[in-house]
């Protein structure tokens, strides 16, 4: 008899509430490894396992793992699990947040 059970979020969800300043710090962090820009850069097109991941970055599946489980601590992406694997999606959202984040840093000119 096997028992299976669905994978749980690595992170909460995304809220609508303003990134402060340490949520932009850590997602700034989990961005950057050039690893971890490519993974965010093959999520942009569309979601992908850790196998698949693994494969386009010529790096070993441990390794992409430990990258995509500080991406999504950050917050930066999800997880959805398909049958025996787990999908990786990019977090528009989150992405939205840091953005806006990094535009209130610098005041804007007056016109």
């Amino acid at each position: 008899m096997r028992i299976t059970y669905p994978a749980l979020p690595l992170a909460p969800a995304s809220t609508a509430r303003p990134a402060s300043q340490e949520d932009t710090l850590t997602a700034l962090r989990a961005l950057a490894a050039a690893p971890r820009l490519r993974i965010v850069t093959h999520l942009a097109a569309q979601s992908r396992t850790t196998q698949e991941l693994a494969s386009l970055l010529g790096l070993s599946p441990s390794v992409t793992s430990r990258h995509l489980h500080q991406l999504t601590q950050a917050g930066l992406t999800t997880t959805q699990r398909e049958g025996y694997y787990v999908l990786y999606a990019l977090a528009p959202a989150r992405l939205d947040q840091i953005a806006t984040a990094l535009i209130t840093l610098a005041p804007r000119p007056e016109d």
